[in-house]
């Protein structure tokens, strides 16, 4: 491995720490992508680039893999070498039958750092060591592989990217137009995706566990469609097989007066087999409370989809099953996912919208600022940039999507992310109710300014 040519490799990794070690980094709400499992029998060399900017579109480069490192670094994995960077390049021999991969939790016992700090950073190792890894929860194991580039970046399976969209400016809704989410329902929802209260289903008492294992996530499944279906809601289970996973997507669609565009409205329904209150029950909750107020109005110009996606935590495999599975004839407005929207230690209400200075999804996180103003809820935007959640599905298909989230690039991460303490007891209601207010008013302000 050489470092621009010269340097010793050993000095990347000093580089690195320097600009990473004062911010923590963390996956976004998924963990590890445990299909991308294959990798070609003949040995090739890819480049590191370690950047705060993207690549330059004149250089025509691949991006194998791209990862957050905190304090607005990157580490990107491209098919050859840069002509340019704002940082340190690594030329890395890539052996036959070895998986690149990051890793953000435990080192690997059999595993070569090639860039990063040992607890977050790209190594070298053999497959069987990112599975030995991955099977815990608190690890972020994403192997890379040549042949399923496509997978890692822009996602071309059944649905080739949508044409960049026309220049839209989407005005956001005043005080007196915006719907109030109700606080107590918020609860009692949470409360019943993570088995602090049971439901009925045909007829017999149930309790969700966890959402990570199969029945559990069916359970999931079958309480989300039951709730939207009870507000007269179109609702329908959507399965897929994608990169090996079976799973299945719930879609609620509420019909606006032009049946050929949609405004998406989601969040992920799965956990790491914990029970998920942040992470990411409360995004879910906020899909179901914008399904109670919007299916009270009159009928919008467009549509409006709640959409729960399945198997998140495993790469966003639900997310890009269901952005390959729309028909041409679907056109997508925009996508506002809410991926843990109910942490906030320091009660300082800074959260999160991001678009990731992309021109098709800059006008949404424009309208989310716009209406933090105009509903007075006195939360505080914390830049960052990151595709691992579910929005990034559509940003690879070229559909405008912005994420809202807690504050969870800056300084205030939950403790029990990914952990069995992601409970109840750390929700911040009144955190909660403010961002779940900017889900469902985002999604009204597009769907009113829709022509």
């Amino acid at each position: 491995m050489r470092l621009c040519k010269s340097i010793l490799a050993s000095s990347a990794l000093v580089i690195l720490s320097s600009l990473t070690a004062t911010s923590a980094a963390h996956a976004m709400g998924h963990g590890p992508a445990l299909a991308i499992q294959h990798f070609k029998p003949k040995s090739t060399t890819v480049w590191l680039r370690i950047t705060s900017s993207n690549l330059p579109a004149k250089e025509n480069l691949v991006v194998l893999g791209q990862f957050e490192m905190g304090a607005g670094r990157q580490i990107q994995i491209l098919n050859k070498r840069p002509l340019k960077s704002d940082g340190a390049i690594i030329e890395l021999p890539w052996p036959a039958g070895t998986a690149l991969a990051f890793v953000e939790g435990q080192a690997p016992v059999e595993g070569r750092l090639v860039a990063g700090l040992r607890n977050r950073g790209m190594y070298l190792m053999s497959s069987s060591e990112t599975t030995r890894l991955q099977r815990e929860a608190t690890n972020f194991v994403w192997p890379v592989a040549l042949e399923d580039a496509t997978i890692v970046g822009s996602i071309t399976l059944e649905r080739p990217n949508q044409p960049l969209p026309p220049a839209w400016q989407p005005r956001a809704v005043t005080k007196l137009e915006a719907v109030q989410p109700d606080l107590g329902r918020m609860m009692q929802m949470l409360e019943t995706l993570t088995g602090d209260r049971s439901f009925m289903l045909e007829g017999k008492e149930t309790r969700i566990t966890e959402r990570g294992g199969n029945e559990n996530r069916s359970l999931t499944q079958q309480y989300v469609m039951q709730t939207m279906s009870d507000l007269g809601i179109e609702t329908k289970l959507i399965p897929y097989n994608l990169s090996g996973y079976k799973g299945a997507n719930v879609e609620g669609t509420l019909w606006g007066a032009d049946r050929s565009k949609f405004v998406v409205i989601s969040g992920h329904m799965d956990s790491v087999r914990n029970k998920g209150a942040d992470d990411d029950g409360s995004g879910t909750v906020g899909i179901l409370e914008a399904a109670h107020l919007l299916s009270k109005l009159q009928t919008l110009p467009v549509s409006i989809r709640f959409v729960g996606f399945d198997q998140e935590e495993l790469g966003l495999i639900g997310s890009r099953a269901y952005a390959n599975q729309l028909s041409k004839d679907e056109i997508v407005l925009g996508v506002i996912q809410a991926d843990m929207i109910a942490y906030d230690g320091n009660n300082d209400f800074a959260y999160h919208t991001m678009d990731c200075d992309r021109a098709d999804s800059k006008p949404i996180t424009r309208v989310v600022e716009e209406l933090n103003i105009n509903l007075d809820l006195k939360l505080k935007k914390v830049a960052a940039c990151t595709n691992r959640s579910d929005h990034a599905s559509f940003w690879n298909k070229n559909i405008p999507a912005t994420i809202i989230s807690e504050n969870f690039f800056g300084n205030d991460a939950n403790p029990c992310y990914h952990k069995q303490c992601d409970q109840m007891n750390l929700v911040n209601k009144e955190y909660m109710l403010r961002l779940a207010t900017l889900q469902v008013n985002t999604a009204l302000s597009l769907a009113l300014s829709a022509k």
